[in-house]
């Protein structure tokens, strides 16, 4: 199966909000700072990471992606899964 990710970056709630209403139903940011109020604004979406994530960010990020694109190293993929299995 087929699942289209659509990159929101920089792109503002009201773009997101039509494209979902145009069936989108998946979103991908890189900044994870960016992520977060658009997640929390659109709970109803699902919501990936695609940026280079730093291990001082996975404490903030974790929980608020079904899918982390960017892990590119075993340490990183550790520190990961233990912030999300607390």
């Amino acid at each position: 199966e087929i699942e289209l990710v659509a990159v929101s970056k920089t792109k503002p709630l009201d773009m997101i909000a039509e494209a979902a209403k145009a069936g989108q139903k998946i979103f991908a940011e890189n900044y994870v700072q960016e992520l977060i109020p658009k997640v929390e604004a659109r709970k109803d979406l699902e919501w990936h990471f695609i940026g280079r994530l730093q291990s001082n960010k996975v404490k903030q990020l974790v929980g608020y992606t079904s899918l982390i694109h960017s892990i590119d190293r075993s340490k990183l993929a550790a520190e990961v899964s233990g912030v999300a299995q607390r």
